[in-house]
């Protein structure tokens, strides 16, 4: 498994900080981390642990990490081309450049001629170390859009377009071409007291252990501003507040329970009283004190409780059950004498009323002397009229009789006697508290709010009571509030018990420590009270330290310690030091040698490159080109270590480095090529000449510009990479041009062979250097071939007198030459300048059988 792979699942891991996962992801994209970038990480940090309210891209920047590109090489990608570009700097929009799928291509450019944007593309479209070049827009563009481009590439043998802009998810076959260039080589470097090798994987846990550090740092750095106070008061011994401990895990709402309340402030001022009298009295004394207040707050008690006990909702409930029991016989009954009397010339025959008046007559008549049975019967008289009863009217009263006599007219009797009988409870009620006048006084002497809640008590039971006795009752279903009442039943109680707390002097003593605990209990409970806010505060600080110390907990490096030394102590770490060293070999940096640490220090494991047998810190003499060379060495170690073949890519890679050293690079790079296809940004001419002189084959792509756009690519190689052969060819190409002119315009066909004898000037520079002196001296090239010297024995006074004859016609017509008046008018035909340019062929051929 990779490197970046095994750091990935550690980083991704259950019970990993969410911290992590940004930085890895940000190591990954940038290399070496900002400041910005650990400030970002600190805030990230404080908001998983609650310091700071989660922001809303805190999932996105604490999403999973991934090593897309870091990942074992699945396929072989190459780069086909590079193109279409859209709102990226002034590139042509329909333009691309080629690369040959093989081999070496070299992609030359002068300074501005949009070579460097394609670069800038391919870097962040392929995995770059460091922080990846921002793409610039179209400054003279009207509109502003996504930066894009089409990226044709061949992987596994199949070519696939691939649209690209920075937005995507990344390509992971674009991922695993690599890219090397100025700016990315300092991140293969660790520059401590020594300048270290390691692994550019394992730089991702260096830059972990880098925020780990900052972050630990900087937390206990915020946290002294919450270093705690000591705020709680000397209490006394074993009672709950003395208890109190404040700690990140204590709630405000328990300090609060801990608070005296006005209740227990008004008992502590009694309690204080009642300690005085027990300690100033005999047990008597007390028990006949305690025993005379309790029986003159009984009948006020008494009283009150059998208002509420009539009048509370239990026995609304009640009165209301009776009393619609009453109405629905009622109801009944009268739908049964509406029935039975509905033709009688009397109304209401049954009502409660009629029966009043039936009754009255039937006790009446039963009462009297004769002892007459009731209803009467015919020839009776009537004991309210005086008249005969005839035999119609003695069945009207029978029947009468036989309805009163009925179950549902029972029924309603019963109903009726029922709620009168609730009724007379009610109305029995007395209300007045004459007799508890000097009581409820003293009550209120005492405590004004509990004589306020007495007549309160008072006042409802009266008009619930006046409710009830209406015409048509009032049952309101709500409980009555009596808590009056159930402060004189505690007070009564607790007087019951002083009585028997009191029975003896022990009894006494006992008491007297119960109240003086209690008093304790509350005196401690307001110097609470006193610091409350305190307390709440020193509350925050702690939560505030307890998350700064899960900060602090989640930089330990022991699991980065223990990964880094696995890694380490693996064989690919072995092969890998193994190819950096032949990769140094090759690049002829024999300098220094290696040695690996063996055991992580916080995290931390290097191959460290010191001066042999010397103690000198490498970091202050090692040159530019060998901290380059190390860095090359490195990129190429790991792409042998991991067994890539997909495509990389080099932008400028020698830039400030003498010509040593750039041939180095040249030749490694062209070794390279021999087994992977390898692309080569470059604006130096000198370096490209290099690798056109040490590649056997090599593809050659240049790009130009004109006023409005780059990005230009031509047709041919530059003409300063094209050798003497191919110089003639482009002669030769341009006087199809003149012939041309010249039978148009004198003008045009003077300007047309003005440009190719400036070109034939240089073509015969390039030929004296290419195959009269064969590179004994080249200019761009400080190297002196002196084993080419063997070619310099056979040059003749002819070949003197050709060259500089040649080259001084050239000098004289080629265009920009201020030619004399009397030389202008007898300019080179056509015929003579196509023969000039044979002249120079003819030369050219023969040179190079003598120098075969």
């Amino acid at each position: 498994m990779p490197i970046a792979t095994k750091i990935c699942d550690l980083i991704n891991s259950k019970g990993k900080p969410d911290w992590w996962r940004y930085t890895l992801n940000q190591a990954l994209v940038l290399g070496e981390l900002s400041h910005q970038e650990l400030e970002t990480a600190y805030i990230l940090a404080k908001m998983e642990f609650g310091l700071e309210d989660k922001s809303p891209d805190y999932e996105i920047l604490t999403q999973q990490a991934k090593a897309t590109g870091y990942h074992a090489e699945a396929e072989e990608n190459k780069l086909i081309s590079v193109g279409n570009a859209l709102n990226i700097s002034t590139l042509a929009e329909e333009k691309k450049i080629e690369f040959s799928p093989k081999g070496l291509t070299v992609i030359y450019g002068n300074n501005g001629a949009g070579k460097s944007s394609y670069a800038k593309i391919l870097k962040n479209a392929c995995l770059t170390r460091g922080e990846a070049p921002a793409l610039k827009h179209n400054v003279f563009a009207a509109k502003i859009g996504l930066p894009s481009a089409e990226i044709q590439i061949e992987s596994n043998g199949k070519p696939e377009l691939v649209t690209w802009n920075n937005q995507l998810e990344p390509d992971p076959r674009l991922k695993s071409i690599r890219v090397f260039d100025s700016q990315s080589s300092i991140h293969y470097l660790s520059k401590t007291d020594t300048l270290d090798f390691k692994p550019a994987a394992l730089k991702l846990l260096d830059e972990l252990l880098k925020v780990s550090s900052f972050i630990t740092d900087k937390a206990k750095k915020e946290e002294i501003s919450y270093l705690p106070v000591h705020v709680l008061p000397q209490m006394n011994i074993g009672t709950t507040p003395s208890k109190l401990v404040i700690s990140s895990q204590l709630k405000p709402e328990n300090v609060d329970l801990l608070c005296a309340t006005q209740k227990e402030r008004s008992e502590l001022q009694e309690l204080r009283k009642e300690v005085i009298e027990l300690t100033n009295n005999s047990p008597q004394t007390l028990k006949d004190r305690y025993q005379k207040r309790r029986l003159r707050a009984v009948p006020l008690q008494k009283f009150l409780q059998n208002l509420v006990d009539t009048l509370n909702l239990k026995s609304v409930e009640h009165y209301k059950a009776v009393y619609s029991k009453k109405e629905q016989t009622k109801l009944a009954a009268a739908e049964l004498s509406s029935v039975t009397f509905s033709q009688l010339p009397v109304s209401n025959i049954g009502s409660e009323q009629w029966l009043t008046m039936w009754n009255a007559a039937k006790l009446f008549i039963e009462n009297t002397e004769q002892k007459k049975t009731f209803p009467l019967q015919e020839g009776d008289h009537c004991p309210t009229c005086l008249q005969e009863i005839d035999n119609t009217t003695a069945s009207r009263l029978a029947s009468f009789d036989t309805y009163l006599r009925s179950e549902l007219q029972k029924e309603a009797d019963v109903a009726l006697k029922n709620w009168n009988t609730e009724l007379k409870k009610i109305k029995d009620l007395s209300f007045s508290t004459i007799p508890y006048d000097a009581i409820l006084n003293e009550i209120k002497e005492k405590d004004a709010e509990l004589g306020t809640q007495f007549d309160t008590l008072i006042l409802t039971l009266k008009t619930r009571s006046d409710s009830l006795l209406q015409d048509t009752p009032v049952f309101k279903q709500e409980e009555i509030n009596s808590v009056a009442l159930t402060r004189l039943n505690s007070y009564i109680t607790k007087l019951e018990e002083a009585e028997k707390a009191v029975l003896n002097d022990e009894a006494k003593a006992a008491a007297i420590k119960v109240k003086q605990q209690r008093i304790f209990e509350i005196e401690d409970k307001e110097k609470i009270l006193a610091v409350k806010e305190q307390i709440k505060a020193e509350i925050v600080k702690a939560k505030q330290r307890d998350a700064y110390d899960k900060v602090k907990r989640s930089t330990s490096t022991t699991a980065i310690t223990r990964l880094n030394n696995e890694i380490c102590s693996s064989g690919s770490i072995g092969r890998m030091q193994e190819f950096f060293n032949s990769e140094l070999e090759k690049l002829g940096f024999n300098h220094f040698k290696i040695n690996a640490l063996t055991k992580g220090a916080k995290g931390n494991q290097n191959f460290s490159i010191q001066l042999s047998g010397n103690n000198t810190n490498i970091i202050d003499i090692a040159s530019e080109g060998e901290q380059k060379c190390i860095s090359l060495a490195s990129f190429f170690a790991e792409l042998a270590t991991d067994s890539r073949k997909s495509a990389i890519i080099f932008d400028d890679p020698v830039n400030s480095l003498d010509h040593i050293w750039r041939l180095r690079f040249a030749t490694r790079i062209v070794e390279e090529a021999k087994s992977r296809q390898v692309i080569v940004f470059t604006h130096d001419l000198p370096f490209m000449k290099m690798i056109q002189e040490t590649a056997d084959d090599v593809t050659i792509r240049a790009v130009t510009r004109n006023k409005s756009v780059t990005g230009i690519p031509l047709d041919a190689p530059p003409w300063d990479a094209l050798k003497t052969q191919s110089r003639i060819g482009f002669l030769k190409d341009r006087l199809v041009r003149a012939r041309k002119a010249a039978n148009e315009s004198i003008e045009d066909y003077q300007h047309q062979a003005g440009f190719i004898y400036g070109k034939m000037r240089e073509t015969w520079e390039r030929l004296v250097e290419e195959w009269l002196i064969r590179g004994v001296v080249e200019r761009f090239n400080r190297e002196v071939k002196t084993q080419s010297c063997r070619y310099l024995t056979d040059i003749t006074d002819l070949d003197v007198e050709t060259i500089n004859t040649a080259m001084s016609k050239c000098s004289t017509y080629m265009h920009g030459h201020d030619m004399a008046e009397e030389v202008a008018g007898a300019f080179p035909d056509i015929d003579e300048l196509e023969k000039d340019v044979a002249d120079l062929d003819e030369y050219f051929t023969n040179l190079k059988k003598r120098r075969k």
